[in-house]
């Protein structure tokens, strides 16, 4: 078995700690969508275990649950040892800056993650910059809002390309360069 699909299956609190007592020892499996599960911030302890166990495990889908700050920051502490995930998808979640600043810190530790979608989260809407999203590497696709021709996507976009080049040259760990957001910036009407 290397995909396993769940979702939609009110697997809550319970259900997700008894999936992923097996994942954490399971060598085989790739991929796990469980998504739309009402996965709450509690079972984000269950997920971090597992993360830092299991040595397959590449693409982890956790969109449209609940865990909310509490869950991410568990998950996060999983980056640290795990070098096997690639894909990390927690759109929908209830997540806010401080859930995101959480994930950029760990980022810093982690540098196997490739791609991270942290979509239709409360974070994009807050006032706050979303100033640690400068703390993860260039390779890293993130995704922070769908539907990119929608007109308010622009504008987020926009104001998270203008916070990442105001970090460009005050923070050493911040590896996108001028050169690599300029064609971003012109698209986007900021330069």
């Amino acid at each position: 078995l290397v995909f396993l699909d769940l979702s939609y299956n009110l697997l809550e609190s319970a259900g997700t700690q008894v999936l992923l007592r097996s994942v954490k020892i399971n060598t085989r499996l790739y991929e796990l969508d469980i998504s739309n599960c009402q996965i709450p911030p509690k079972a984000g302890t269950a997920i971090m275990k597992a993360l830092k166990e299991n040595t397959a495990l590449g693409k982890l889908i956790l969109h449209s649950n609940k865990l909310k700050d509490k869950g991410v920051i568990q998950i996060s502490k999983a980056f640290a040892s795990n070098k096997t995930l690639k894909y990390l998808d927690l759109d929908s979640n209830e997540i806010t800056s401080k859930g995101v600043k959480e994930l950029g810190q760990a980022m810093r530790r982690n540098r196997g993650l490739e791609k991270l979608s942290i979509a239709n989260n409360p974070w994009v809407y807050e006032t706050e910059e979303p100033f640690i999203l400068k703390k993860m590497r260039d390779t890293t696709q993130i995704t922070i809002s769908e539907g990119d021709e929608d007109r308010s996507d622009h504008e987020l976009v926009r104001s998270v390309l203008a916070c990442l080049v105001g970090a460009v040259g005050r923070d050493d760990d911040a590896s996108l360069s001028t050169a690599k957001a300029e064609p971003l910036l012109h698209y986007y009407g900021i330069a």
